[in-house]
C-alpha cells in the first residue's frame, strides 16, 4: 500500500441565504462565486462583501439599499 499526499484541495460550492440580491449593491460585484470575498447579510436579508459593508459602515449605519438600521444576522 503507498501513501499518498495531498498539498492543496480546491472546494467548488454552492451556497444560498434566502437574500434579496446577488450582487453587492456597494461595488457591484457578484457575491456568488467570487475568490477569497467574505459575504455577509443583514436582518433586511441583503447580503454585501464584508469589506464593502464594513467600509459603508464607517460613514452610515444603514443598510445601502433599504435604509434600514444595518444589523448583521445572526445565525439560526
Amino acid at each position: 500500500m503507498s501513501k499518498i499526499n495531498i498539498n492543496k484541495v480546491f472546494l467548488n460550492f454552492q451556497w444560498s441565504f434566502n437574500c434579496f440580491n446577488t450582487d453587492c449593491s456597494i461595488c457591484r460585484n457578484s457575491i456568488i462565486n467570487v475568490e477569497n470575498e467574505l459575504s455577509v447579510i443583514g436582518d433586511c436579508n441583503h447580503v454585501y462583501h464584508e469589506n464593502c459593508i464594513k467600509q459603508w459602515l464607517k460613514t452610515k449605519n444603514v443598510c445601502p439599499l433599504c435604509n434600514k438600521i444595518w444589523k448583521y444576522k445572526k445565525k439560526s
